[in-house]
């Protein structure tokens, strides 16, 4: 029978104790890449992406697009992605790019999910 200290990483900087189980993963359902992996986005075929860490993406269902801000850039959907070495690497294809109306009020609303911030 495993001990204790066969699931357990202490992190000596801040004293937290933390239990890993099985296989560790981050689920997404929102695609954030950096400016810079924005900028060759193309509407026509499937676009590539790569993330640090093992990430779970929703597949084929529709999904915000958002820079490091969390500025809505447009709807997408991820066709295929795989875990490898630690990175998650996958294509997405541009649905829609909404107008800048819809982006500001979207982007409002990520925020304020993913940053506590107010509506």
């Amino acid at each position: 029978m495993p001990s204790d200290e066969d699931y357990v990483n202490k992190s000596s900087e801040d004293g937290v104790i933390i239990y890993k189980m099985g296989a560790e993963f981050e689920f997404n359902w929102i695609l954030k890449l950096t400016k810079k992996d924005l900028e060759n986005l193309t509407l026509e075929g499937n676009n590539s992406f790569t993330k640090e860490g093992k990430r779970i993406y929703p597949i084929d269902t529709l999904i915000f697009l958002t820079d490091e801000e969390f500025n809505v850039k447009g709807i997408v959907t991820i066709p295929d992605y795989s875990n490898i070495n630690g990175k998650t690497c996958g294509h997405y294809k541009i649905i829609e790019i909404p107008g800048a109306i819809e982006k500001k009020v979207l982007s409002k609303y990520i925020r304020g999910m993913y940053l506590d911030k107010d509506f």
